[in-house]
This record gives C-alpha cells, sequence and structure tokens, in this order.
C-alpha cells in the first residue's frame, strides 16, 4: 500500500486546481486516500497549506441530532461530526468556527470562516446559510473519496425550487 505524505496530498490539491485564497467545501472519506502518513491531520493541513491564511476550508459536521429521540442535547461546541476524521478534525481545529444549526452544522476555518459559520436562518439551506453564504463567496465544492450524492448543496437547489 502506497503511503501517502503531506507533500503528496499538496501537489494533488494543487493538480485540482485548488490555490491560496480559494473558499473550498469538503465531502470526504479519510479510507479512500489509502494510508495517509499522521491520518486526518495530515489531509487538513495540506488544505490549508494550499489554500493559505486568506484561504478558507469548511466541512460538514453532521450528526444524529433528531434521530436519537426527544431527550438528545446537542451543544454547538460539544456534539461530535459523524461525517468521518476529516470532518471531526476540522471541527476541532483551533480557530473553527462552527454554524448554529442543531442538523446540517458546518466547521469552518481561515479567512471566512467567522462569516460562513454565523449565518442567521430559518432552514438549513435557506438564502441566509451557511450553504448560501459559500455559494456567495464561490466556494468549491471537493468531493474526496465520495460521491455526488453525498454533496449537500444539491439541498440549496431544491428548497429554492421548492422540491
Amino acid at each position: 500500500m502506497t503511503t501517502l505524505t503531506q507533500t503528496d496530498l499538496v501537489h494533488g490539491f494543487h493538480t485540482l486546481g485548488l490555490s491560496a485564497r480559494d473558499t473550498v467545501f469538503v465531502h470526504s472519506s479519510l479510507s479512500a486516500f489509502g494510508h495517509v502518513e499522521g491520518g486526518a491531520e495530515t489531509v487538513v493541513r495540506s488544505l490549508l497549506h494550499v489554500l493559505g491564511p486568506d484561504g478558507t476550508l469548511s466541512v460538514p459536521i453532521f450528526n444524529r441530532y433528531f434521530a436519537e429521540g426527544p431527550n438528545q442535547v446537542w451543544d454547538r461546541h460539544q456534539t461530535p461530526s459523524l461525517m468521518g476524521r476529516i470532518t471531526e478534525t476540522v471541527r476541532t481545529w483551533p480557530g473553527a468556527y462552527r454554524s448554529a444549526h442543531a442538523v446540517h452544522p458546518v466547521a469552518a476555518v481561515g479567512a471566512l470562516a467567522q462569516d460562513i459559520a454565523d449565518r442567521d436562518h430559518e432552514t438549513d439551506f435557506d438564502e441566509h446559510s451557511t450553504f448560501q453564504r459559500l455559494f456567495d463567496h464561490d466556494a468549491w465544492i471537493l468531493l474526496i473519496g465520495v460521491t455526488y450524492q453525498n454533496c449537500t448543496h444539491i439541498h440549496v437547489a431544491e428548497e429554492r425550487l421548492e422540491v
């Protein structure tokens, strides 16, 4: 099995077209990489390196809020992401901002993180939502080892079209 390093990942993200000052929303599967030296932390460091200090990395940090009954407690800062190791690593990254919506929260790190995460919206995908704000910032949608069926942004279109 090939082991990927931070250098390999940085090169790969540059090859995809990511660069400094970009904003990116990542759906991911760490296992899809094969073996990464340093695991999820290396993937996050690589993305942040490519994006630079003026870029922004964001990820879904969804959980099972509401799915486990009426007595479940959700804590914006403590409830872990169930969307994989990469998302949980971003959620706990120093300086990460987390959106306030319990069902579809997002974590973001970087220049636009607070602007993306601190949205006052009624529904997860409305015109004031975190997801719309990513569109407003012309964010990349990066799917790493997952299919388009995992792309949360499709729900923004569904809400606009009242599907």
